[in-house]
């Protein structure tokens, strides 16, 4: 598991649902934090599967957010879901680049 700001406060069966290598159906009570962990959950496939160095990134075939379906129930929760994938994105490409720095 890759370490973010939001995960540091997971329970451990929020961070069991960060396991990339198994599909996964999350359901749980409102409030527990399931959007939480569906956006936490993209960001560790995204990582998991980003090239390496030395990768030739014109043919590699690995994950991106168009090969990852999230299904919610309402247009709000999609909503949410979508605005907290990008804020969790950008911090995770500010603190990129700050480490190449």
């Amino acid at each position: 598991m890759f370490p973010t700001k939001a995960n540091e406060q997971f329970t451990d069966s929020q961070k069991h649902a960060l396991d990339c290598q198994r599909n996964l159906a999350l359901r749980a009570n409102a409030g527990s934090g399931k959007t939480s962990v569906l956006v936490d959950r993209m960001i560790q496939i995204l990582k998991h599967h980003m090239p390496k160095a030395g990768d030739d990134l014109f043919h590699n075939h690995g994950i991106t957010l168009r090969n990852i379906v999230s299904i919610t129930f309402t247009r709000k929760a999609a909503a949410e879901l979508k605005h907290r994938l990008r804020i969790l994105l950008a911090e995770q490409i500010s603190k990129a680049h700050e480490s190449e720095w």
